[in-house]
């Protein structure tokens, strides 16, 4: 009887180690199935970002943060007289080809009816009738207004961002 109760016992040990390994085989089974899953989606993932874009990504953003650090630097500066000087020239030169463009008689025998001849090469077109400029905080337009003057004197564009 003795015989038979070890015997009993060794087997009862036997299918707990063989439960226990079934277990354990499950357990790896279902990582490995987790594993494989984590792998597609990662693949999937790298599909729609692959690295080269990435990196083109950022290189852009650094490109824009260096030409806004730029254009930072540059109106922190402000203007000097050469600047100031220069856009009074510029200005003149727009008010000139306005004012030529008003002046040219309409082409003759065309058959356009009204069509306004082209600007000289260079010069502003002539539906530009009105020019802002400001440097050093003071603006002034086509006739003479500044940013002294009332804001009903003055034309100003509307504001995009009240819409």
């Amino acid at each position: 009887m003795r015989q038979r109760l070890a015997s009993t016992e060794a087997a009862l040990a036997n299918v707990e180690a063989l439960t226990g390994s079934l277990e354990t085989a499950e357990l790896n089974a279902s990582v490995i199935d987790a594993l494989s899953a984590g792998n597609a989606e990662l693949a999937a993932l790298n599909a729609l970002m692959p690295a080269s874009a990435i990196a083109e990504i950022l290189e852009e953003g650094s490109a824009q943060r260096e030409a806004t650090e730029a254009i930072a630097a540059e109106l922190a500066r402000g203007g000097d007289a050469a600047d100031e000087e220069g856009v009074a020239e510029e200005l003149a030169a727009l008010e000139a080809a306005v004012a030529a463009a008003a002046e040219t008689p309409a082409p003759e025998g065309g058959g356009g009816g009204g069509t306004a001849p082209a600007p000289p090469v260079g010069k502003a077109p002539a539906a530009a009738t009105e020019v802002s400029v400001e440097v050093g905080g003071d603006a002034e337009d086509a006739e003479g207004a500044t940013d002294d003057a009332a804001p009903e004197e003055r034309e100003r564009p509307a504001d995009p961002m009240a819409a």
